[in-house]
């Protein structure tokens, strides 16, 4: 029997909705007056830390949860304690986002719409940026937020596979323009941070299962 190989690229993005047990935990923190360590939270939700731990790694992976370590204050490792990264944005916001960089690109009339469009992401990148002063999304968290299911190489830090788009069905009609927003946001993040853009690439569709972002410091 003949099959069809596998395409190249990523999945469509998974919907918004989170799993009941990380929803009811990202609602627990936000109602946190601070970072709250595991214990804390196994305390106010009376669940088992190790069902905690669950939630919290999908959380983490999604970048809806920050994790921080402070010294621990006799023998033993040091506490960790989680907290929310910010609000929740919702799907329409996202698009509303794009469509604004994209329109950008168009007006312009570029001959070089790749460019353009980059162009027009790096504006969007330092836009997220300025939206939350002193605490502006880190480039792979922010993808998670969007829904592109980053997931890091295990022997290169500076390479990440974008695992899921949220936009699939446009980045397949127009790769130039909408991965070339999506390089830019990367782009326009790091700049905004101060950090270097150089070697940053995103490539389109490039295996089964992902296509491949190259951050700075990435082994070719």
């Amino acid at each position: 029997m003949k099959t069809n190989p596998a395409p190249l690229g990523p999945s469509a993005a998974a919907g918004e909705i989170l799993p009941t047990g990380q929803a009811r935990l990202l609602a627990l923190l936000q109602q946190q007056s601070g970072p709250a360590t595991l214990t804390e939270l196994a305390d106010a939700s009376g669940l088992h830390p190790n069902t905690l731990r669950a939630h919290l790694e999908g959380l983490l992976a999604r970048g809806d949860v920050v994790r921080t370590s402070e010294p621990a204050a006799g023998p033993g490792r040091p506490a960790h304690r989680y907290a929310v990264t910010g609000p929740r944005p919702a799907p329409a916001a996202e698009l509303t986002g794009l469509a604004v960089a994209l329109a950008g690109a168009v007006a312009r009339s570029s001959v070089h719409p790749e460019e353009d469009a980059r162009h027009a992401g790096r504006a969007w990148g330092h836009r997220l940026a300025e939206e939350r002063p002193g605490q502006a999304p880190e480039p792979v968290a922010a993808l998670a937020r969007m829904g592109f299911a980053p997931e890091r190489d295990t022997t290169d830090a500076g390479l990440v596979r974008l695992t899921r788009c949220p936009l699939l069905d446009a980045a397949r009609e127009a790769p130039d323009i909408v991965c070339g927003v999506h390089q830019g946001l990367v782009e326009g993040l790091l700049e905004h941070a101060g950090a270097s853009t150089e070697g940053v690439e995103l490539q389109p569709f490039a295996e089964i299962g992902s296509c491949r972002l190259l951050l700075p410091h990435s082994r070719p």
